[in-house]
């Protein structure tokens, strides 16, 4: 009786063990896909600010272009 109840602690021992060690896992899986989102998410925001950053140049060296060539063609044209 006394094997088996010993037996029985073992077994009981075993499960928590292997409960941890799921649970452990568990927490270390969450903790990775948050921070691989985690990372995306700041490559994305620096990807859309990287964007329109280029978008505003463009935009201010396409204002000054029709500026100057409007500027070009009055002058020529007085």
């Amino acid at each position: 009786m006394c094997k088996g109840y010993t037996n029985y602690i073992y077994y009981i021992y075993y499960i928590y063990y292997i409960y941890y060690i799921y649970y452990i896992y568990y927490i270390y899986y969450i903790y990775y896909i948050y921070y691989i989102y985690y990372i995306y998410y700041i490559y994305y925001i620096y990807y859309i600010y990287y964007i329109y950053y280029i978008y505003y140049i463009y935009y201010i060296y396409y204002i000054y272009y029709v500026y100057y060539i409007y500027y070009i063609y009055y002058i020529s044209y007085i």
